[in-house]
């Protein structure tokens, strides 16, 4: 009988089990609020605290940035490579695309200033130009969009379309936050000038938003530093400014010191803003009120008093372009019966204070004489009413006309254009004839045809009264003691009524003699009839000069035939020093710019 073997099956090996865990993301929204927290520390405490120099900030500024980054992939377990190469082809096109979008804006909006040669442009290129744009590109728009979309990564969130919007929204909103928080770092930035950025970000974050690459962004940021640079690297608009500028020039610094302190000090503040080919510098001493000792700030609002007339004949000047009027044009063809003399005066000759006419100073000089000329019973009568007011309250006010037709009564100190004899009068007269060309009050001209266009923003023409918005105060000195003289500017208009800072003055003379508002033919001629020390030549080279004078602001800029090399000096204050130590000051700074 055979016998059967069965076999028993062998028993399964059974494993035992094996947990997988999959590593979880850290949480992303303490890396949004560290790096919020250091965007803005790092322009404060190295720029608006230290005053450490542009270009040394700008490696520890970049240092900062890729250490937030390396630390922010090394620490949420992110592929760097993958990072990298995600969607890159799109974001290295789109970014390109978005830079020349903001290369043109830089081109159409900022002036052309000089710049340096050689080695030292283009180190100025790679480093202030790609390298720094780069870094500003990943911190203020790369940085916060990853951080948010990582922060939603495994979400079902992002498998909708609706979803993917909504989280997109939120990265741009991340990515202005980051823009804003960290331009506020920069004193200049603390106003109105932050609206500039912010709107930038909006251009140079899409690359990167729509296609999560981190290369979109950088180059579109990197385009707009580089045109900044070789464009207008006098300005501070896309190269922001810093503190630290005015550590390298530390001459220039103490020379305006020396104007507001000392027993022979000039003003109770300054503020200067001074340009020269390949670089630019701002600064302030002093205090804009005696009162509470509040500093005075570069972008310090002031009346500029008699440089103001710079800005009127540029207003006669383009309407000499167009061919709507004439230099040799008389007052009596555009304004008749004004002047009794008036077919004998001719544009011309109120430019360059030929005319002979009356002055408002000659009142405030020899009133009874003036007073007794006067034959028109109803005139003599409110100059009589006005002078007392002015005895009352300094800060009266009244039309610029009234004086025009003051000067109507008096006697031409000379047959015009035998003679010189300065007349405020007469650049009202001026303004007048814009406005009965134009149509338009003077205002309204100067925002049309200068203020705008330029984007002079800080700038307006507020002859009389209190001066609009945030200025500091203006004083004379009488008796020892600077008393507060802001809103005594009886009758001024078209000779004296622009107010304006620093750096937006420069920013007018400089597209003046480029040639941004008028033609080169007509502004030839111009820089003799607009200048009033023009022409004179410096070690530096031809500077062309304009002062001006108030009861409580005194103010001066030069400027050379192109526009390369400029300085606006503004001062709070006057004493029986202050008309000749400030163009003095003004000369000394246009040279002593030079490094």
């Amino acid at each position: 009988m055979a016998t059967t073997t069965i076999e028993r099956p062998k028993q399964a090996q059974v494993r035992p089990a094996v947990t997988v865990r999959r590593s979880k993301t850290p949480p992303q929204w303490p890396w949004l609020f560290g790096g919020l927290v250091g965007a803005f520390a790092v322009p404060f405490f190295f720029t608006d605290l230290l005053s450490l120099d542009r270009d040394i900030y700008y490696a520890v500024y970049m240092s900062f940035v890729a250490a937030l980054c390396v630390l922010w992939v090394r620490v949420s377990h992110l592929d760097a490579r993958a990072l990298l190469l995600r969607n890159w082809h799109w974001g290295v096109a789109l970014g390109l695309v978005c830079a020349a979008a903001m290369s043109l804006l830089v081109f159409r909006t900022e002036d052309a200033t000089a710049h340096p040669d050689g080695l030292s442009f283009t180190a100025a290129i790679l480093w202030r130009g790609l390298l720094y744009g780069a870094a500003d590109g990943v911190l203020l728009s790369v940085f916060p969009i990853l951080v948010v979309f990582e922060a939603f990564r495994r979400r079902p969130l992002l498998r909708r379309a609706r979803g993917k919007a909504a989280v997109g929204a939120l990265a741009l909103a991340a990515s202005l936050a980051f823009t804003a928080v960290y331009h506020v770092g920069y004193t200049d930035f603390r106003g109105e000038k932050l609206r500039k950025p912010v709107a930038g970000d909006v251009v140079w974050s899409l690359p990167t938003l729509l296609t999560l690459s981190p290369f979109g962004a950088p180059i579109a940021h990197a385009g707009l530093h580089v045109s900044a640079v070789v464009h207008s690297s006098g300005t501070d608009t896309f190269l922001p400014p810093h503190e630290a500028g005015n550590a390298s020039r530390p001459d220039l610094q103490k020379e305006l010191d020396s104007i507001t302190s000392g027993p022979r000090s000039l003003a109770p503040g300054a503020a200067a803003y001074v340009i020269w080919p390949g670089g630019h510098w701002s600064g302030a001493a002093g205090v804009a009120n005696a009162k509470s000792g509040q500093a005075m700030p570069r972008d310090a609002r002031v009346r500029l008093e008699s440089v103001s007339k710079i800005w009127t004949a540029t207003l006669i000047m383009q309407l000499v372009d167009e061919q709507k009027v004439h230099l040799f044009d008389t007052v009596e063809q555009w304004l008749p019966g004004v002047l009794p003399f008036g077919n004998r005066i001719t544009i011309l000759q109120l430019l360059t204070h030929t005319s002979g006419l009356f002055d408002d100073n000659d009142a405030f000089r020899h009133p009874r004489r003036t007073l007794a000329r006067i034959q028109d019973p109803a005139l003599r009568a409110r100059l009589i009413y006005l002078a007392k007011r002015y005895e009352a309250d300094p800060r009266v006010t009244f039309s610029p006309r009234f004086l025009v037709d003051v000067a109507a009564e008096q006697p031409l100190f000379f047959e015009p254009g035998h003679g010189f004899h300065y007349s405020n009068i007469g650049f009202d007269v001026l303004g007048l004839i814009v406005e009965r060309v134009t149509g338009q009050p003077l205002h309204r001209v100067f925002e049309q045809r200068v203020f705008r266009p330029l984007g002079l923003n800080e700038t307006a023409y507020n002859p009389q009264g209190p001066i609009r918005g945030e200025h500091p105060r203006g004083y004379f000195m009488h008796r020892g003691r600077w008393l507060d003289r802001t809103d005594v500017h009886p009758g001024k208009g078209a000779d004296g009524g622009i107010v304006s800072n620093a750096q937006e003055t420069t920013r007018f003379l400089v597209d003046l003699m480029q040639g941004k508002l008028l033609s080169r033919q007509v502004l030839r001629g111009m820089k003799s009839y607009a200048f009033w020390s023009g022409g004179w030549e410096t070690p530096c080279g031809v500077a062309w000069g304009h002062g001006g004078a108030g009861d409580g602001f005194k103010t001066e800029v030069l400027v050379n035939d192109d526009g390369t090399r400029v300085v606006v000096l503004l001062l709070n204050g006057r004493n029986e020093r202050t008309d000749l130590g400030a163009p003095e000051a003004a000369r000394r700074l246009f040279c002593a710019a030079d490094p």
